[in-house]
């Protein structure tokens, strides 16, 4: 998948993750290269392959930002009539869920 080319889609999905979640999964790394998933409430995908996230109870993704900037984001699309649909065509229309590779 090409960032720059379906960014506009990434956003789209992102945003549809959200809503049928409630939260994005930001996976980060410690110093022993364990990693943590940390649920994140409020992520914003802007222009130009960027995005910004508010969370007032994340504990562990700044300690790990210090350490190792990288970062998985995951957005799933879990709305329930999506997964009927597909599940009876057989096919998705979309990807059910996108991972993005990126630095804090």
């Amino acid at each position: 998948m090409n960032l720059i080319i379906e960014w506009k889609n990434i956003r789209i999905h992102f945003n549809k993750s959200f809503k049928s979640n409630l939260y994005v999964s930001i996976a980060s790394v410690d110093s022993n290269n364990t990693p943590t998933i940390t649920p994140i409430g409020s992520l914003f995908l802007n222009d130009y392959q960027t995005g910004f996230y508010f969370e007032e109870f994340v504990s562990k993704l700044p300690i790990h930002s210090n350490i190792n900037k990288n970062i998985c984001v995951l957005g799933v699309n879990s709305n329930h009539l999506f997964w009927i649909k597909s599940l009876f065509k057989e096919k998705f229309p979309t990807s059910p869920a996108i991972k993005l590779y990126g630095e804090l």
